[in-house]
């Protein structure tokens, strides 16, 4: 596995990806003023990659910054990516999804690790992906989003 790392401290996603070249998983961290257009671009830069982010301070290396763009890209992995629906009031209802793309990379605890950033009702969301996570002992990482931008 090999990470990169790139980040603009004005929110230019172009800035940001210079240095990351044919990922197979994207994790961005942004603020909030760009994080419909960071998200968009980097679809449209990797369409191929699994994709996620949310927005809030972030760090690299030695630096930690609290706004701007910070684009991590991941190679020699395979990933999935999905967003959970109706985590507020259901969000068992995307178990069957979930199991799917355990399934589909064949995760397993020696090979997988899972990151989420939750969007609120933290609790029921971990509960449910531990109903497809842990029977493969497949570890589960993240935090909490801010904002209406949770749900990138």
């Amino acid at each position: 596995m090999k990470q990169m790392y790139g980040y603009s401290r004005n929110g230019d996603a172009d800035e940001a990806l210079k240095g990351i070249s044919d990922p197979k998983a994207v994790i961005f961290i942004s603020g909030k003023e760009q994080a419909e257009s960071a998200a968009a671009a980097i679809e449209e830069a990797f369409p191929e990659a699994a994709v996620i982010g949310c927005v809030g301070k972030s760090y690299a290396g030695k630096n930690v910054y609290e706004d701007g763009l910070l684009v991590i890209g991941y190679t020699g992995v395979e990933a999935v990516a999905g967003v959970i629906e109706n985590v507020g009031s259901m969000p068992l209802a995307s178990i069957e999804a979930i199991k799917a793309n355990v399934k589909k990379i064949q995760a397993g605890k020696d090979n997988t690790v899972c990151v989420d950033f939750a969007t609120g009702n933290d609790a029921e969301l971990v509960t449910t992906m531990n109903i497809a996570l842990l029977p493969k002992g497949i570890s589960l990482v993240g935090g909490d989003g801010m904002g209406r931008y949770r749900d990138l």
